[in-house]
């Protein structure tokens, strides 16, 4: 495992807002506040690195772009921005060095990329997009409280939904092509359904649920046994996610690749901050309650699914590795075990924006405002043995509903799993790093769910805040990551909230 954060600008001294891996190849696609998308190769290599190539600048938008998305055939890239504007982008051709002309922007340049689709002026923004698996349609969420779905051979949406009453910030389409889910301000997931799918025709849903209220457990610190009588005086009242005032501006949620999962972000109560995990074909409540540090903003599937590391007789049953990201912190969970695998945090000077997985390598990147990202690459030690994950091929594990709910209620403070991502197994973190992450072990975060481990050092007997010092200049602020105690961990996270 390590943890990597090139000392590049990858777009001069502007934030990055999202990225995302194409599938098929190792091309990252990148774009922020520059308003340009940029092209890039990333690929692992021997040296506890990341080999990276930049590979050209696509240049339509005026305003921030807030997402790009590489359609699920992989032919198409989706862009959207501040300037109500979508383009849809399609690779045309390498460029050959010997034939350059004046046309292209810099000597730099090794690939051409051309608008196929535009799409016109809106005066909202756009804060989210989602691919049908079909790679001819795509969903849109955006600040004027609408959901609208597209298609290729059509320049108007084919459907808009208004029912939200606030910025619709994050859009999930079902791998499986049966659902479509929204995320809001306005406190609610709202679920549409596929009503038909008709050969040369576009795709029309119906809304079909809405998750806002319900009732939970009052013990924040474990996943959740929903179905135990509640203690809430009006449980029905109670919200389940967070309203406009958080301090967040995306709220993606996502399905498995397999479908089986919608794994909703920026949940919390007077419980604390959470992720709610739902079973497919079950929107009346969340099988699974995953308290976190802070709000969650987006979540992200490793395109893989992988075996059991811990060998036993249920080794053969694959898993899904997810990672929950707030504005501070990545956490990866999988759907065997109910604890995280780790914690990473302090991986940069300002607050985190997107994350992508690599379809062709085991790479978590991560994005952030500083205008850095940040790669985690795992090996076959930290995940074991993965393979591309096809619809309904992984299913719903039955052992990890269970896990959620009252006839096998599992307690991640006893867990018995060797996690990959063990002091041993964990390589040092490199010196040419801008950035030195806390990354906290899963037997820590087991026990007690706060950080108190710094995994790249030993930890002292008696460990006391470490500040490092500070700099009177002007140069751009860096974070070096600090080792807290337990106890006041707990009274510095009451502060802040």
């Amino acid at each position: 495992m390590r943890v990597v954060t090139p000392k590049i600008y990858w777009h001069g001294l502007k934030p990055i807002f999202t990225l995302d891996f194409q599938k098929g190849s190792p091309r990252l696609a990148t774009s922020g506040e520059e308003c340009d998308i940029k092209i890039w190769f990333i690929s692992k290599n021997s040296l506890s690195a990341v080999d990276l190539e930049f590979r050209a600048s696509l240049a339509r938008h005026s305003k921030t772009v807030n997402v790009v998305r590489f359609s699920p055939n992989s032919e198409l890239l989706a862009s959207a921005a501040d300037d109500g504007c979508i383009n849809v982008w399609k690779f045309d051709s390498f460029v050959d060095p010997s034939k350059k002309d004046q046309t292209l922007d810099d000597d730099e340049t090794k690939e051409v990329w051309t608008i196929v689709h535009a799409f016109g002026h809106v005066t909202a923004e756009y804060y989210d997009l989602s691919w049908a698996p079909d790679s001819q349609h795509f969903a849109t969420g955006s600040t004027d409280n609408t959901i609208r779905i597209w298609t290729l051979n059509r320049a108007s949406p084919v459907q808009d939904f208004r029912d939200h009453t606030h910025y619709v910030q994050g859009i999930a389409w079902d791998p499986k092509g049966e659902y479509l889910a929204s995320q809001s301000a306005d406190r609610s997931v709202r679920i549409y359904s596929l009503v038909t799918e008709t050969k040369n025709q576009p795709l029309k849903f119906r809304f079909s649920h809405l998750i806002r209220h319900g009732a939970l457990s009052q013990d924040s610190n474990q996943p959740q046994d929903l179905e135990s009588p509640q203690k809430s005086e009006d449980p029905a009242k109670q919200f389940l996610f967070l309203d406009e005032n958080a301090t967040v501006y995306i709220r993606r949620l996502k399905w498995s690749p397999d479908g089986a999962y919608l794994v909703t972000p920026t949940a919390g109560t007077s419980e604390g901050n959470s992720t709610f995990v739902f079973q497919r074909h079950n929107f009346q409540r969340p099988m699974m309650k995953l308290s976190i540090p802070s709000a969650s903003i987006c979540v992200s599937f490793c395109p893989r699914a992988y075996n059991s590391l811990d060998g036993t007789k249920e080794s053969e049953e694959k898993r899904l590795v997810y990672a929950i990201m707030s504005y501070r912190d990545v956490i990866l969970y999988d759907t065997k075990y109910l604890h995280p695998l780790c914690l990473l945090s302090g991986m940069h000077s300002d607050i985190l924006t997107d994350m992508s997985w690599s379809h062709e390598e085991d790479i978590l990147a991560v994005s952030s405002i500083d205008g850095f990202i940040t790669f985690l690459c795992l090996d076959q030690e930290d995940l074991g043995e993965g393979q591309q994950v096809a619809q309904a091929d992984i299913g719903v594990n039955k052992r990890y509903i269970a896990a959620g709910g009252h006839k096998n209620k599992l307690n991640p403070k006893v867990s018995q799993h060797t996690s990959p991502f063990s002091s041993s197994s964990s390589s040092s973190i490199q010196e040419h790093q801008p950035f030195s992450p806390t990354i906290l072990s899963p037997q820590t975060l087991a026990q007690t769910y706060v950080p108190s481990i710094l995994k790249a050092q030993t930890p002292p007997k008696d460990p006391q805040l470490l500040v490092s010092p500070t700099s009177s200049s002007g140069a751009k602020r860096r974070i070096t990551p600090v080792l807290v105690s337990e106890g006041r961990f707990e009274k510095m996270k009451k502060t802040s909230d």
